[in-house]
């Protein structure tokens, strides 16, 4: 609990894991000086992943706040920035995300909500405006062709195995393989 160290550190390395995920491409640069830290590189790369990161860290008692000053990712053919105030806080039973934004010539995806261990518990909303339906069909999770643009939200909370839904999704010049759709809003809630 003394807070006058100092951690300064580099790594490269063909690799690492985080949680089940396993990158083929890691490298980091650090400081740590006491209570507070600096994440002034962290690239992480995967088969049509790859990630750049830099932060600043903060750790009060069990909880750390990391603020993310840039944030790069190049995933499903485009390239998203980070923009909002972007900020994780990880304490001993709960993780939230404040104000997590990504933008891109596809679209914009924004994240707000919380992660709780002890009750296994999630709490949220995913919000998209400008989002390229073809986005899915990148993601493989819809073969038939999809074009178009979607905007809407996704609120959900309780448990993480079943949690509630609230959904509300609109669709402008959309269209499924050769279906075309001028407008369509979907409208929805899901409670076990």
């Amino acid at each position: 609990k003394n807070s006058d160290y100092t951690v300064l550190f580099d790594l490269d390395g063909p690799g690492c894991s985080i949680g089940p995920v396993d990158f083929t491409g890691l490298s980091l640069s650090l400081d740590f000086r006491g209570t507070a830290g600096t994440i002034k590189r962290l690239n992480l790369s995967r088969e049509n992943l790859k990630a750049a990161i830099a932060a600043e860290i903060e750790t009060e008692g069990p909880d750390a706040t990391v603020r993310f000053k840039e944030c790069s990712l190049d995933a499903l053919g485009e390239t998203w920035i980070g923009g909002g105030a972007f900020t994780v806080v990880i304490g001993d039973s709960i993780v939230r995300f404040d104000d997590i934004q990504l933008h891109s010539k596809a679209g914009a995806a924004f994240v707000d909500g919380a992660i709780s261990f002890p009750s296994k518990t999630v709490r949220g909303r995913f919000a998209f405006e400008r989002l390229g339906l073809d986005l899915l069909n990148r993601a493989g999770f819809l073969k038939a062709p999809l074009a178009g643009k979607a905007r809407g939200a996704i609120r959900f909370s309780g448990p993480y195995a079943d949690p509630d839904l609230d959904i509300d999704v609109a669709v402008e010049g959309g269209r499924i393989d050769t279906f075309i759709i001028d407008t369509l809003r979907v409208r929805a809630d899901y409670a076990k």
